[in-house]
């Protein structure tokens, strides 16, 4: 049997602003968020790239229970010793080839780097949600020296920021270590790194980066249709609206804008051949 150990760990709310305070609904500001203030304001200029990346973190909220790591799969995803998968919150990474397929880039350096950071046991937290559709625990995962492993793969560039609601604990921490690397032009960010779809060219589903010019927008009754030409459509559904400003969404048209999820096949005929859901004002960039 494998031993594990809770610790409750309590965290002050900061009034440190979200990133994306003009859309978000009012939310419970995190510790992490002071945290990364007091960073910058202390590092400035005096320090390394390298020690830079290694005070980027973002703390424990929550109560933690000690596990045994088993196998790390990739760089999101690890098994541990009581036999439960974990789905890391608020990270997706490069997937790593399967039936003949290549890697993509970077995706053997973030199972490395977080089997190297992990090592053989870790701190594990939960959020709102607790399991995937395909049965996977959700937490973030942190080394015993209390460190997230989310933002250490997120600083280095070794990673994308997602977020799927109600799991938001982190969102804005998690949104600024992700900033970090793509300022720098860390490794997926890098040229070398896998480059955002041109709208008119997506072609097939899975996790992308999205870039072009918004055509027009829409809104219906069950949901608001941002829409990037004839190849693909970004869709925010009624239960997810109330995190975004409709004035903004309409000021969008003729912009380029960057979205990131899972694309989908869409299943009408009548309307663009792809879709992505929109679920936080996390899923766009302005550019």
């Amino acid at each position: 049997m494998i031993a594990s150990r809770s610790v409750s760990v309590h965290v002050p709310a900061s009034n440190i602003p979200t990133v994306f305070s003009n859309f978000l609904e009012p939310v419970k500001k995190s510790a992490a968020g002071l945290a990364l203030g007091a960073f910058f304001m202390l590092c400035g200029f005096g320090c390394s790239a390298e020690s830079r990346l290694d005070q980027l973190d973002c703390p424990v909220q929550g109560t933690t229970e000690t596990v045994t790591i088993n196998k790390v799969y990739d760089g999101d995803t690890v098994k541990l010793g009581d036999g439960r998968k974990v789905r890391l919150i608020g990270i997706n990474t490069p997937e790593l080839g399967r039936d003949g397929k290549a890697d993509q880039p970077f995706a053997l350096e973030a199972r490395q780097q977080l089997s190297a950071f992990l090592g053989e046991e870790a701190l594990l937290v939960t959020d709102q949600e607790l399991t995937d559709h395909y049965g996977r625990t959700l937490a973030h995962i942190y080394n015993l020296d209390g460190k997230s492993a989310e933002a250490y793969l997120l600083s280095r560039g070794l990673g994308w920021h997602v977020v799927v609601p109600p799991n938001l604990s982190q969102a804005d921490c998690l949104a600024n270590a992700e900033k970090e690397a793509r300022q720098k032009k860390l490794n997926l960010w890098s040229a070398n790194g896998i480059q955002p779809v041109p709208a008119s060219t997506v072609s097939e589903g899975g996790f992308q980066r999205i870039q072009g010019k918004v055509t027009g927008i829409s809104f219906t009754k069950n949901a608001w249709w941002i829409n990037f030409g004839e190849q693909i459509a970004a869709v925010i559904y009624r239960e997810h609206q109330h995190r975004f400003d409709r004035k903004q969404l309409e000021a969008w048209v003729g912009r380029e804008i960057e979205v990131r999820g899972w694309v989908y096949p869409s299943r009408s005929k009548k309307y663009q051949p792809w879709r992505v859901k929109l679920e936080t004002p996390y899923g766009f960039t302005e550019l």
